[in-house]
């Protein structure tokens, strides 16, 4: 019902308005993204597509982003070892809320409970953007969820001390509050 809605909405704006509405977000939106000054132009041009594509791929609702949605035959599917790599691109140009966003639906999505071939505290190797399992249970992905607590750290690196005190994002840790912290709510390993 949503898409409809949004679809005939486009429909009655017409092209010329749409295009003037989209090409005004956008313009907004990269504005607001702070890239290096000194990128010559098809640098930079090349960062704002890919900040574009990120925003584009997010999923508003669960904060997902998918794993190359521009290819044909698109694969919308969230990695969870690409998280790092993600989640690093966004907090590089200050967008620290998707990262954080992107974060807390990859936490989501650790088991909770033993599975055949997927022991509790592991992710599936791949999801989808509203964060079922999209591979099966046994395909396991052993180093997906180191990769998820070094974009915690790295995340937590590119705020800072102040910043991590005043957004609460249980995500941004720097190395010293790692040992600090008790993951066993969202990881435990069986030894």
């Amino acid at each position: 019902a949503g898409a409809v809605r949004i679809v005939n909405k486009a429909r009655s704006l017409g092209y010329v308005q749409l295009r003037e509405l989209a090409r005004t977000h956008w313009q907004g939106y990269l504005g607001q993204t702070p890239l290096p000054p000194r990128l010559p132009v098809h640098e930079r041009r090349q960062a704002q597509r890919a900040v574009s594509l990120l925003a584009i791929a997010a999923d508003r609702a669960g904060g997902g982003i998918v794993h190359a949605p521009g290819v044909m035959p698109p694969w919308g599917l969230v990695l969870p070892r690409d998280a790092g790599w993600v989640t690093l691109a966004l907090d590089l140009v200050g967008r620290h809320e998707a990262s954080a966003g992107h974060l807390r639906f990859l936490a989501s999505a650790l088991r909770t409970a033993e599975l055949p071939g997927a022991p509790h505290g592991s992710v599936p190797a791949a999801l989808y953007s509203g964060g079922g399992a999209a591979a099966p249970a046994a395909l396991l992905d052993v180093d997906a969820v180191g990769w998820i607590l070094a974009a915690c750290q790295r995340h937590g690196e590119h705020l800072g001390a102040r910043a991590r005190r005043e957004s609460g994002d249980v995500f941004a840790l720097n190395g010293d509050e790692l040992v600090d912290v008790d993951f066993s709510a969202l990881w435990s390993v069986h030894g």
